[in-house]
């Protein structure tokens, strides 16, 4: 029996006493081997975690390292061990996933035939290995990215499968290659002694279905505790499983899961929502507490959050509630409709000016947004007025694909450029090597010229490959031919006939594998409508300069914070604007497209629950689409209507716009019954126009859902009446 002293007993109750009823009876509930916590935002899980683990060490005598608890982040398991330090050096097992696995691994790794001191690859390192690969295989780069087949290989990881795991039949055309080249990865991997994330994973999985080993970690940690069981993966889920698998009638592990399915926001990295929905399927006899009381926001804000995520079917019923008082002065949540985003964007600047004159420091605040493009006018204006802020997940323009394409306008304009030079000279493939690199580096040092200088001096020589040369003629033509037009067009117009004729843009827009890369074509498609605003490229790339230095300029600790709804999880703050409430922005055409509204209306539930005191939404009737490069008429997004309730929502109508919040959509029955209308006149082959994505071509209707592929060759689901019919 684990004993401690007495003045430890008292800290332990001094933790309880701290806790409402539904944290008490979910910190000391011990009697259910499994047992879910669904945790709502900000009703104090990790202090309900902590507790409960004090509980089995102080009242039930469980010797702390006998405890294992599991987490997401590094930050997370920090934050954690922290509440521990009462007990001195004797604590829980606390650990991420993966260290939890490296630990397994390094103690049993001569079963694996590997050593106990392999090495841990990052994301980069692994990446570059499949690069190798690729290379050494003959593959076409061109087809089957770096990036593109880590992606399809970190996703067979995710769903818990070796490459034996995966037969040949139940692979696409697409996934082959890939297929081989994991299977060549995983052998250079052990061949090397090394693992990456994912293998640490599926290797520990592989030791624990040894059933001696299996018992050993069900004797050493009895109790297991995971944080954010929303997030978990396939794998992740194997591996627990094993944990919690029971041997004999004599053996007992306790299961206590944390979660919330509302906040399941990382399905795109691998979490799957069904795994907490499931959790009593997959745990028979499992117990299911809930808390509910949130200590984070005002009723105001609870409110408008219950109502938007209650439209969900796949969740569990609960709602949050506070006891904070609702006094004469509590702000109501604020919808402002705008006419257009560069009103929004001075409302909300004024906005942040009142609280920071008012004593809400800066790094109170937040911008929250669904897109990273979309931070880059806050960012731009926000250098312009010297507010200070940071870009949390990095600056729009620090991109790996915006950098690329920044560098090809760069040389455009800027032949002398370098940097420039050697970013782009072989993106996409080209065959330029190292070598070939050097030869052009060192004639350019040798005459004390530009790279691109030297260049046109070497292919007029014998003194590369034909083939090369024939390579680096083209794009010095090419390069040549674009600046050519730089004074006589538009800009954007210049951009996008570089980025589309060097192939840069078909490198993301053709890569069927990557997750990444549609997002990475959206992007480019953004870059270019932002160029419009500027009378040449020249002028363009001089302001990305010039930007950078004013950006420095700014020095100081207290920032606003800009960043994607996807980054705020986790995070809290006095004040949060979300921008960009327009149905095909949020939520997001993608979304919509693939059928994941539950997904895009979680998001929005979490980006609403940051706020303690002021949260603000904001819709513009007029927003410019950069992919378009016009202003076109936005349809409100579908969770306003979802969200709104007068009693907890205050409508403010900016730009002597007429009306009321309501008159800028219509009532969502007459919304349904006019798409239906529309459906039912509707058939495969018809012509249609829209307003935002120009005419097109009916491919099917079904469900008051309208698939059309329009002219510029994208394809949509269209879930609203701004549709028009041209011909049959």
């Amino acid at each position: 029996m684990f004993s401690l002293q007495a003045h430890s007993l008292q800290a332990q109750h001094d933790y309880l006493d701290r806790l409402d009823p539904q944290q008490r009876h979910a910190a000391t509930t011990i009697d259910s081997d499994y047992l879910l916590i669904l945790a709502g935002a900000g009703t104090g899980k990790t202090t309900v975690l902590v507790s409960r683990m004090l509980y089995l060490i102080f009242q039930k005598k469980i010797n702390p390292t006998q405890l294992l608890a599991m987490t997401f982040t590094n930050q997370a398991t920090q934050e954690m061990k922290s509440r521990f330090t009462l007990l001195g050096n004797i604590i829980p097992a606390i650990h991420t996933f993966h260290s939890f696995c490296t630990r397994v691994l390094r103690k049993h790794s001569l079963i694996l035939d590997l050593s106990t001191d392999f090495i841990i690859l990052d994301k980069k390192d692994s990446q570059s290995i499949i690069k190798k690969l690729i290379k050494e295989h003959n593959v076409d780069e061109k087809i089957y990215s770096a990036s593109g087949t880590s992606d399809t290989i970190y996703r067979w990881q995710n769903h818990g499968l070796n490459p034996e795991d995966i037969s040949s039949s139940s692979l696409t055309e697409d996934e082959e290659i890939p297929h081989m080249i994991y299977t060549h990865y995983t052998q250079y991997l052990h061949q090397q002694e090394s693992c990456d994330f994912g293998g640490l994973i599926l290797n520990a999985i592989k030791l624990l279905r040894d059933p001696h080993i299996l018992k050993q970690y069900h004797k050493q940690f009895p109790y297991v505790m995971v944080d954010e069981y929303q997030d978990i993966n396939i794998a992740q889920y194997l591996l627990l499983r094993l944990l919690c698998q029971k041997e004999d009638t004599e053996q007992r592990i306790n299961l206590c899961c944390v979660g919330d399915e509302d906040q399941c926001i990382y399905e795109w990295r691998g979490s799957k929502v069904d795994h907490i929905l499931n959790f009593q399927q997959d745990f028979k006899g499992s117990h299911i507490i809930k808390l509910e009381q949130n200590y984070r926001s005002t009723s105001h804000i609870l409110n408008t959050a219950n109502n938007l995520i209650s439209k969900n079917h796949n969740r569990f019923p609960k709602t949050l509630f506070t006891k904070k008082p609702v006094l004469h002065n509590t702000p109501k949540v604020k919808i402002h409709v705008h006419q257009d985003s560069h009103s929004e964007l001075s409302t909300i600047i004024t906005e942040i000016q009142i609280l920071n004159g008012a004593g809400i420091s800066f790094q109170d605040i937040a911008i929250l947004v669904r897109t990273a493009a979309q931070t880059d006018a806050f960012e731009e204006e926000f250098i312009k007025q010297g507010i200070p802020h940071t870009v949390i997940g990095g600056s729009f323009y620090d991109l790996q694909e915006i950098r690329d394409a920044i560098a090809y306008c760069r040389l455009v304009c800027q032949e002398k450029s370098n940097l420039a030079f050697e970013r782009i000279i072989n993106l996409p493939k080209r065959g330029i090597g190292k070598k070939t690199i050097e030869i052009l580096q060192n004639h350019a040092k040798r005459h004390h010229i530009s790279l691109f200088k030297a260049t046109e001096e070497i292919i007029q020589t014998d003194e590369l490959h034909p083939l090369k040369r024939k390579e680096l003629h083209d794009f010095i033509h090419n390069i040549r031919r674009w600046n050519a037009l730089i004074n006589h067009m538009k800009s954007n117009h210049v951009a996008k006939i570089i980025l589309e004729e060097s192939g840069y843009i078909a490198l993301w827009k053709n890569d069927k594998l990557s997750e990444k890369a549609r997002e990475r074509y959206e992007n480019l498609k953004d870059l270019i409508g932002k160029t419009e605003q500027y009378q040449t490229l020249k002028e363009f790339i001089e302001h990305v300069s010039l930007r950078e230095d004013q950006k420095s300029a700014i020095n100081s600790p207290d920032r606003v914070k800009i960043m994607t709804l996807h980054a705020a999880k986790g995070l809290e703050f006095d004040s949060v604007f979300i921008s960009g409430w327009e149905q095909g922005l949020f939520p997001h055409q993608r979304s919509l497209d693939e059928g994941d509204i539950e997904g895009e209306r979680r998001l929005a539930y979490v980006g609403i629950t940051r706020a303690r005191n002021n949260c603000h939404l904001f819709y513009a009737i007029d927003r410019r689409n950069h992919h378009y490069h016009q202003q076109y008429q936005c349809a409100p997004s579908q969770f306003l209507l979802e969200l709104y309730h007068p009693d907890h929502v205050e409508e403010i109508i900016h730009d002597d716009i007429e009306g009321n919040f309501s008159d800028h959509w219509n009532d969502s029955s007459e919304q349904d019954h006019s798409i239906e209308k529309m459906v039912a006149r509707l058939k495969a082959g018809n012509r249609v126009k829209h307003t935002q994505f120009g005419e097109g071509t009916v491919l099917f209707v079904a469900d008051n859902t309208i698939y059309v592929e329009f002219d510029d060759g994208e394809s949509q689901y269209l879930l609203d009446s701004l549709i028009q019919k041209i011909s049959d």
